[in-house]
């Protein structure tokens, strides 16, 4: 392997690395975060605690079920198509949520749908993106590493949803999660290709499965 190629092969997991882990802290972040939503969305709405928790039973169910689904479109269209529209889905999920004037609006936006948009950018397919692109003697530590990124995501999260409730309310720390949406989407792009035609054609460290990088043994 050239001097070049190698180099841009190790940017390449870099920017895997960098994007699984983003994405990775920003939904599992936002996903630990909503039990700071249950006083004031069940107040403001008039819905009862158990309504609230339902949508969250909804959505761990979601994801779950989802789960197998996710991981065998993955294969079929390649990881960056399920996590940018699992990015998107979450938005969505979230501005559902915002809207919601009910139990029903509460259960689509932040049950089913960021239920499932988990299932796009939690750790399903993020470490199957960051494992495609490291050699076996590595995979491990990278693993652990990624999966270490979605438990700081509630440092970020948190406090962010905190004190926006405190201050402007609980519709302003939704919209502050959709800042943290927008951070998903870019980040959710790299572990799906190649940095560049020249990077796929040069580099012999690399072979392309359905539009991925995977590190050859």
């Amino acid at each position: 392997m050239s001097h070049t190629s190698r180099r841009f092969a190790d940017a390449q997991t870099v920017a895997v690395l960098v994007g699984a882990s983003v994405m990775l802290t920003m939904s599992m972040g936002m996903r630990q975060s909503f039990g700071l939503f249950v006083a004031p969305v069940t107040k403001d709405i008039g819905i009862g605690v158990a309504d609230f928790t339902l949508a969250i039973a909804v959505q761990n169910f979601t994801w779950g079920l989802t789960q197998p689904f996710i991981g065998a479109l993955a294969d079929k269209f390649g990881c960056r198509m399920m996590t940018v529209a699992g990015s998107l889905l979450f938005a969505a999920g979230l501005g559902v949520t915002m809207t919601a004037h009910g139990a029903i609006g509460l259960l689509i936006g932040l049950g089913f749908m960021i239920g499932l948009a988990l299932s796009c950018t939690a750790l399903s397919l993020a470490l199957s993106a960051s494992a495609r692109v490291v050699s076996p003697t590595k995979r491990s530590l990278v693993l652990g590493t990624v999966s270490a990124a979605g438990s700081i995501g509630s440092f970020v999260a948190a406090p962010l949803a905190q004190g926006l409730i405190v201050a402007h309310g609980w519709h302003a720390a939704i919209i502050g999660f959709l800042g943290l949406c927008a951070v998903m989407v870019p980040a959710a792009r790299p572990p799906m290709f190649c940095i560049s035609a020249k990077l796929e054609s040069s580099c012999d460290w690399y072979s392309s499965n359905n539009g991925n990088c995977q590190a050859r043994s």
